[in-house]
């Protein structure tokens, strides 16, 4: 589960690297087709992230779950 966790931290703090690069970019040149082209791959890049994100956030809680319930059934 702890890697499950750092995997998402990893994940989520590579989407706000893009992010932020996304915006230094696009405040330093606007409206070149290279920029466009470059806005769209890191569009993409950010998209396969939080994919990423929804897919690790998903597995945590369904462990997390497991967990639970294995505790539970220790208690009684």
């Amino acid at each position: 589960m702890a890697a499950l966790e750092k995997e998402l931290e990893v994940a989520t703090e590579a989407g706000l690297e893009l992010n932020r690069m996304l915006s230094e970019f696009l405040s330093a040149q606007h409206g070149s087709d290279t920029v466009m082209k470059s806005v769209e791959q890191l569009q993409k890049q950010l998209d396969s992230q939080q994919t990423t994100i929804t897919t690790m956030t998903a597995s945590l809680n369904a462990k997390n779950i497991e967990v639970l319930f294995y505790d539970n059934k220790q208690i009684t």
